[in-house]
């Protein structure tokens, strides 16, 4: 009996172990099968690209399960959505927080938060989205940080230390970012790169703008190239080679640019063109020119210069023909007798500095005209042409005709002298006095 117990006993073990045997030689066998399939694809997948995927995702992404919700799938009243997730297909994101590294394509997000995460093809709603990519998206009255957004359109939004390409921003604030290819409107931007873009209507202070459009834009201390800005406001900018046109310019420095129908208060200007602006405590240097203005003081109030000013030329007229000739041409010339005296400045003047003797014969003013004294010298008080009135001025204060209140003494010459007393409009005078050498003939006799 016990031995018949003993070969049952063995027997239901043996059994058992063929049994075990059988079943792990099955698992084997399915193994060795799918390993010429689908496992073997698998394996190539993992040890061409999965090991680096992986560390590069460890690194950058928190390990999580993913979450997925797509064909329009709701998620609402403060969900918490997990790392790495994937939220598309026309979903809805509302009232929720989605976790790092997930994505969000084709779908609406509205007061949620979204950190560190790829957007595209969404609209964002009173959310906040940041260390994001976000792309061909919508932002609206989102504050956003440190994304990547391009594509898209942010509308009262805010957004700082990111980076905008070929987006439209408006109403909406954007600092510290570098924005290009986009049109922004009715924005705030401050301490930002704009490249490439439009602005409107918009406020950009302490920033780099580099072919650009400006046009009814308030800007400070920006540095400003290759743009143009029209109907728009700077002060304390650097603009270089920029077109300006309708706008006020101030407290500023602005080389090789166009300005026109503009304002420019305290500001230096090299290299440029100036067309019908108004300009005001200003510096002109090197190759800069001046065109259609009214020139006062130089230009208009208060215009710096530091060349002085020259006598560009000083004519009488002839009596055969009352034309205009060198007031320098000798005794051999026969000027009429009743001539004018015209004087010629190389730059606007100063007109209370010309001034001419109206009351006697004495060599007084700035502007004398003498015949010789019995001994010979010229300028001699009793010997200079009493003037009828102050000189008339024309040319944008360059020139100066003189009136004498007689006749002229037929067969004398008479020598013409402007003194250092004339000043331009910045109150530089003369290096020196300019006398004709040679003087001019009256008629004789």
């Amino acid at each position: 009996m016990k031995n018949n117990l003993f070969f049952l006993i063995v027997l239901i073990l043996s059994l058992l172990v063929i049994s075990c045997g059988g079943g792990g030689g099955g698992g084997g066998g399915g193994s060795s099968d799918d390993s010429s399939g689908e496992t073997n694809t698998s394996s190539d997948a993992d040890t061409s690209g999965g090991t680096s995927s992986s560390a590069v995702s460890a690194s950058i992404c928190p390990s999580s399960n993913s979450y997925t919700a797509d064909n329009s799938s709701a998620i609402d009243n403060s969900s918490t959505i997990s790392d790495n997730s994937s939220i598309t297909d026309n979903s809805s994101v509302d009232n929720s927080t989605v976790k790092q590294c997930s994505s969000i394509v084709s779908s609406k997000v509205d007061n949620s938060t979204i950190d560190n995460s790829t957007i595209r093809f969404s609209t964002i709603d009173n959310s906040t989205t940041d260390n994001s990519t976000i792309n061909y998206s919508t932002l609206r009255s989102t504050n956003d940080n440190s994304s990547t957004i391009d594509n898209s359109t942010l509308t009262s939004s805010n957004t700082c230390s990111s980076d905008i390409d070929n987006s439209t921003i408006d109403n909406s604030t954007v600092c510290y970012s570098t924005i290009d290819n986009s049109t922004i409107d009715n924005s705030t931007i401050d301490n930002s790169t704009i490249r490439f873009s439009t602005i409107d209507n918009s406020t950009t202070d302490n920033s780099t703008i580099s072919y650009s459009t400006l046009r009814s834009t308030n800007d400070n201390n920006s540095t400003i190239v290759s743009s143009t800005l029209t109907s728009s406001n700077t002060c304390s900018s650097n603009i270089d080679n920029s077109t300006i046109d309708n706008s006020t310019i101030c407290y500023s420095t602005i080389d090789n640019s166009t300005i026109a129908n503009s304002s420019i208060n305290n500001s230096t200007v090299s290299n440029s063109t100036l067309d019908n602006a108004t300009i005001d405590n200003m510096t002109i240097n090197n190759n800069s020119v001046v065109q259609n203005q009214t020139l006062q003081n130089d230009s208009l109030s208060g215009f710096t210069s530091s060349t002085r000013p020259t006598v560009s030329a000083t004519s009488v007229r002839l009596l055969s023909n009352n034309s205009w000739v060198s007031g320098n041409s000798g005794g051999d010339i026969e000027a009429n007798k009743d001539t004018n005296i015209r004087i010629q400045f190389s730059e606007s003047m100063d007109t209370s500095s010309i001034t001419v003797n109206t009351s006697d014969t004495n060599c007084s003013g700035t502007i004398v005209v003498s015949k010789a004294a019995d001994n010979g010298a010229f300028f001699a008080n009793g010997y200079c042409v009493q003037m009828s009135s102050s000189p008339s001025v024309s040319n944008n204060n360059k020139t100066f005709t003189l009136d004498p209140s007689g006749s002229l003494t037929l067969g004398v010459v008479y020598k013409i002298r402007v003194t250092t007393g004339v000043k331009d409009g910045s109150g530089n005078s003369m290096a020196a006095n300019n006398t004709t050498q040679s003087g001019f003939g009256v008629q004789k006799d």
